[in-house]
């Protein structure tokens, strides 16, 4: 069971990504009012019931005297809705077969309130012992990075005996300290030591896990060279772009031109040229887009220059794509060929704030270009990272281990 792909369904992100759809009037997703609701409750849920740093705020903050009317009136209203809920037929979840996960919410919630009870306000016979309660220490995650750390020592063993266990805890406590997988159900977010931790061990493990990282690369690499062999290239550049973005897809390539932004100035030597890829100013227009619906204060925010570069990538990406197969560095590089020579022969105000920069610099060193360049790479390095996931997922197959746990060891997985 992945509970870290069922954490990541039940977040704000999804809400918010929900309610931009919503308001874009998406047919698929029609009345999706409920869901937003629900996911926004139990996010807030998993963050009161998972904070680990006493210096949060808001809803992740630890339970304290002085925020005590924040979380307990949420925590009320979170169990009357909880309570409500009902399924497909009208039966309330509570009467249900499937009742676990809703009665084991319930119990939380009556838990951390009577521990809060106990052991922050306290009472005349037992004064309190605690300024705060951090929710994160009551959860069982340390029990699941130890079984992980059990299951690494075991390797493909997954029903040892008691031996095999003895032996493996042996070994845990002499070596490592617990650190789990990076595939294990909980993050491994604090350091739980033991004794001491075996540094060689992991870098060795690090550098084999980076050879067979390059190596699986280059395998997909030759098999779509032989799948699809190269026909006689032409220039792909001077092909009109006559791809069209769709509102949403407008939206969302703007939301990762930010991400773009800030990955290009860490590796930009120029300050100005950086300041020009962002823009601090808020979007004033009245339509909703998916940046202002996600920004919570932290998002870089893209200047128009950057949003139109990424947009120009994505077009060249899907018209280029169809074309021709997805193989190494020449296709990124024809890509960033493509859109560098439409760009700039389709503006000519591109980041005019640059215009007098451009004068203290030498000829040949135009900065302009260069900064168009960078953008689209990054852009196509997440774009081919997407791709790769796509591609894998479908030279893998289904997979069995979730269904098949006793025999996925007949199943070579």
């Amino acid at each position: 069971m992945k509970v870290n792909l069922a954490t990541q369904v039940l977040s704000s992100s999804v809400a918010n990504a929900l309610e931009f759809c919503l308001k874009l009037d998406l047919p698929q997703f029609k009345g999706c009012e409920a869901t937003i609701q629900f996911l926004r409750t139990f996010d807030r849920l998993f963050d009161i019931l998972n904070s680990r740093n006493p210096l949060a705020k808001n809803f992740k903050a630890p339970m304290r005297m002085h925020n005590r009317n924040l979380w307990q009136s949420f925590l009320d209203k979170t169990k009357v809705y909880i309570h409500n809920l009902k399924d497909s037929t009208g039966k309330p979840m509570i009467q249900t077969n499937r009742k676990t996960a809703v009665v084991g919410f319930l119990v939380a919630v009556d838990s951390v309130t009577a521990l809060f009870q106990q052991f922050v306000i306290g009472s005349p016979e037992h004064p309190p012992s605690m300024k705060y309660l951090l929710r994160y220490k009551l959860s069982q995650d340390h029990l699941e990075l130890f079984f992980g750390c059990i299951r690494c020592h075991l390797g493909c063993n997954n029903n040892p005996t008691s031996r095999q266990f003895i032996a493996a805890y042996k070994r845990l406590l002499v070596q490592n300290e617990i650190k789990a997988s990076k595939n294990t159900n909980c993050t491994n977010l604090e350091l739980v030591p033991i004794l001491t931790i075996d540094y060689s061990s992991i870098q060795r493990i690090i550098s084999n896990s980076d050879n067979t990282a390059i190596t699986i690369c280059h395998t997909i690499e030759q098999n779509l060279t032989e799948r699809q062999p190269l026909e006689t290239e032409h220039d792909y550049a001077d092909t009109p772009n006559i791809v069209t973005l769709s509102k949403y897809t407008d939206n969302a390539v703007t939301y990762i031109a930010g991400y773009v932004a800030r990955n290009v100035i860490k590796r930009l030597p120029c300050d100005q040229c950086a300041q020009a890829l962002t823009t601090k100013s808020n979007d004033n227009s009245d339509s909703l887009t998916l940046l202002q619906t996600a920004d919570r204060g932290g998002l870089t925010k893209p200047s128009w220059e950057t949003a139109l570069i990424c947009k120009e990538a994505e077009k060249c990406y899907k018209r280029i794509q169809l074309q021709k197969p997805s193989t190494g560095r020449g296709f990124s590089a024809l890509i960033v060929k493509a859109v560098t020579e439409q760009i700039l022969t389709k503006t000519a105000l591109l980041f005019p704030q640059l215009h007098d920069h451009e004068l203290e610099t030498e000829p040949e060193n135009y900065h302009v270009i260069e900064l168009v360049k960078r953008v689209v790479k990054e852009y196509v390095k997440i774009r081919n990272y997407h791709w790769g996931k796509m591609y894998k997922a479908v030279v893998g197959g289904p997979k069995v281990r979730k269904q098949l746990s006793k025999l996925v060891l007949f199943k070579n997985q």
